[in-house]
C-alpha cells in the first residue's frame, strides 16, 4: 500500500504524470540512475511503499549529503518522489 509523507494526511492527484521506474540489474545501475536525477533535480519525497511482498531494508539516506545540510534522514526500500514542473514521479527501489 502506498504510504503518503504528507504531515496533513492529504491525497495528491497524479493523473497525468509519468511514472519512471528502475530496473533491477546487475550492479545495482537502475538505483544509481535513480539517485543521480533525484540529487540533480528537485524533487519532493511524496511516499514509500509498504508491502509484505517488498524485502524490508533501512540504510541512511545516499540523498542527505553535507550539501544539503540534512542529518539523520534514513531510507526505505521503496519511495516515491514528485516534480511537479515535469510531471513526473520517480520511484525508487532498495531492495528486491
Amino acid at each position: 500500500a502506498f504510504v503518503p509523507c504528507t504531515k496533513d494526511g492529504a491525497q495528491y492527484s497524479h493523473k497525468g504524470y509519468l511514472l519512471v521506474v528502475p530496473a533491477v540489474s546487475v550492479g545495482n545501475v537502475g538505483q544509481i540512475a535513480m539517485d543521480l536525477l533525484l540529487s540533480t533535480s528537485k524533487m519532493k519525497k511524496i511516499g514509500y511503499w509498504h508491502s509484505p511482498h517488498v524485502v524490508s531494508v533501512i540504510c541512511n539516506d545516499p540523498l542527505a549529503t553535507k550539501l544539503k545540510r540534512v542529518k539523520g534522514r534514513i531510507a526505505l526500500p521503496v519511495e516515491f518522489h514528485r516534480c511537479q514542473k515535469r510531471k513526473l514521479v520517480l520511484m525508487q527501489r532498495r531492495s528486491p
